[in-house]
């Protein structure tokens, strides 16, 4: 068994969709090759399986420095800023 949790929502143009795929667990080598085989043909894939957060972090930077000035909440879930 493989599932699809499939949601869509109204948007402009046309519908959104966003999907997890759900597959029994067969190693951390077996998960990262299927997400690697995904990216191959164009699917985007997101990690779901770090702590640390990867995109998209200008908003997530933004919101951040909005809401939790201090810092205080979720600490070391934001990467470093790398100096361009």
């Amino acid at each position: 068994g493989r599932l699809v949790h499939l949601d869509a929502w109204a948007a402009r143009p046309g519908p959104e969709f966003v999907g997890l795929l759900l597959t029994p667990y067969a190693g951390a080598a077996a998960l990262y090759a299927a997400m690697d085989a995904l990216r191959g043909i164009g699917v985007h894939v997101s990690d779901p399986h770090t702590w640390e957060l990867t995109e998209p972090l200008d908003d997530v930077r933004a919101a951040a420095a909005r809401f939790d000035p201090a810092g205080l909440l979720n600490p070391g879930k934001l990467p470093a800023v790398v100096p361009a």
